[in-house]
């Protein structure tokens, strides 16, 4: 019984350790750094968000297990940590791509306009025979500003930025299917082994080893 014990917990502490090794190079290792005015303005933002869906959403407790072990609190509590972590890192991380997104987008639809709106002056110009001053200061304000806009794109990084974040919350979707995946296989052998009590606040159930609820 006891090698069984022993065997089991190698097994589990493995794929746990996997997990988190690469939970640790996803969220810790990441190379995407925000300011700190961003992330309190991503605090608020899903503060609010949360308010307003807990007026239309019940928000059920989370179940708590009793068992025998420390091994095993210590292992389900962990992943409790690590799911908390990454939905607040993928929310965090969806926030700053709608954000990066839209100022991208925004800025290059203006080049686009403006573009456009100097080829158009400068084909309406050809054809009236127009050279005028107001003209030519026109041709330049245009042609400057699209090369402020351009600069600041490249200054800022956004396209690279937005890149790395897409790529950032493919690695974290797929943590996170790792990590239910694990959560569920280690739940699973609790149930069916003997001694673990499930807690919440309208029952309590005790689960024999046969994984059956007594009547």
């Amino acid at each position: 019984m006891g090698e069984d014990n022993n065997n089991y917990q190698k097994t589990f502490q493995e794929k746990f350790l996997g997990i988190v090794k690469y939970y640790n190079e996803v969220v810790m290792g990441n190379g995407i750094i925000f300011c700190e005015h961003s992330i309190l303005q991503f605090q608020i933002h899903n503060d609010t968000i949360d308010k307003k869906r807990s007026k239309f959403m019940e928000i059920k407790p989370t179940s708590q297990f009793v068992t025998k072990t420390h091994f095993d609190k210590y292992i389900l509590a962990k992943i409790e940590d690590l799911q908390s972590n990454l939905l607040t890192y993928n929310k965090q991380l969806a926030f700053f791509y709608k954000k990066y997104r839209t100022i991208y987008d925004t800025l290059s639809i203006i080049i686009i306009v403006l573009s456009s709106s100097l080829a158009f002056i400068e084909g309406v110009s050809l054809l009236l025979n127009y050279q005028g001053v107001f003209l030519a200061l026109l041709v330049l304000v245009f042609s400057t500003s699209i090369a402020i806009i351009t600069s600041i794109l490249k200054f800022k990084n956004l396209k690279e930025k937005i890149e790395l974040i897409v790529t950032t919350r493919e690695k974290v979707n797929t943590c996170q299917a790792n990590l239910f995946t694990f959560d569920k296989e280690f739940k699973t052998h609790l149930f069916l082994s003997d001694g673990i009590i499930l807690h919440d606040d309208e029952h309590k159930v005790t689960i024999d080893g046969n994984g059956s609820a007594p009547c």
